[in-house]
């Protein structure tokens, strides 16, 4: 083990067992002492600790950028996204598994952020399988629970353009993923369209296409009434989608 270099997890500058382990290796490798990586949140230790350290051949690893600035256990979302990383080291990036806050209750979360991460974290996606009809599954794990999450997530929210967009771009992956709808989370979608009908959506812009928007949600209604057997629920959804083609 002390061939190479070491990571070390878990241990502060001034840990009484890191200090132990530190003299240990000082007295028995001497200048042979492998390069070490002390990793964790360091925001706190002074430049005096940082070059004592580094004079013994420690690197002083920060991983404070790893975690969300409101972060409920700061260290522990640090450390688990720096081994995801570690982890997914020189592989083929798997865009499934970067879900945002993956970790972290959706409803400790600032509406600000969480639309614009998400926003922009379903319009990747979404560009990056636009030629699938079906995601393939050998890839995506999780990806479709995870995701329904964040779409009963949405509904819950007070409907507004951010909450319309953001629900479409997720509708447009479970479709692609064969997610059903549950009933309560339909009702919510027909609130939303409701509130956004169809003839007063506004212009579209570079970034969106309301209208396409609006399709995918209705669209996702009548996949989810025709595989329930809804026939009444259906041939209403299938009328407003007829009523706004032209």
């Amino acid at each position: 083990m002390l061939e190479t270099q070491l990571c070390l997890l878990g241990f502060s500058g001034d840990d009484p067992n890191f200090l132990n382990w530190l003299g240990w290796l000082r007295d028995n490798m001497g200048e042979n002492c492998p390069q070490i990586y002390l990793c964790g949140i360091f925001s706190d230790m002074s430049e005096f600790e940082r070059k004592m350290l580094e004079s013994q051949n420690i690197t002083v690893v920060n991983l404070e950028s790893l975690a969300e600035s409101n972060s409920a256990n700061k260290h522990y979302d640090a450390i688990s996204k720096f081994l995801d990383l570690l982890s997914d080291y020189g592989k083929k990036k798997n865009i499934y598994r970067e879900i945002p806050f993956r970790y972290r209750p959706l409803g400790e979360i600032d509406k600000e952020e969480y639309y614009n991460k998400m926003l922009k974290y379903t319009g990747e996606v979404n560009t990056k399988v636009s030629k699938y009809l079906v995601l393939p599954v050998n890839d995506t794990g999780d990806f479709h629970k995870q995701l329904y999450e964040h779409f009963e997530h949405v509904l819950r929210q007070e409907n507004d353009y951010n909450k319309f967009v953001l629900v479409s771009s997720i509708a447009v992956l479970l479709r692609k993923c064969y997610m059903p709808i549950l009933d309560h989370d339909a009702n919510n979608i027909l609130k939303l369209l409701e509130d956004y009908p169809f003839e007063n959506l506004p212009k579209d812009t570079k970034a969106y296409n309301f209208k396409t928007m609006w399709f995918e949600l209705v669209m996702y209604l009548a996949e989810m009434y025709r595989v329930d057997s809804n026939f009444d629920h259906y041939c209403e959804v299938m009328e407003l989608i007829e009523a706004n083609i032209c």
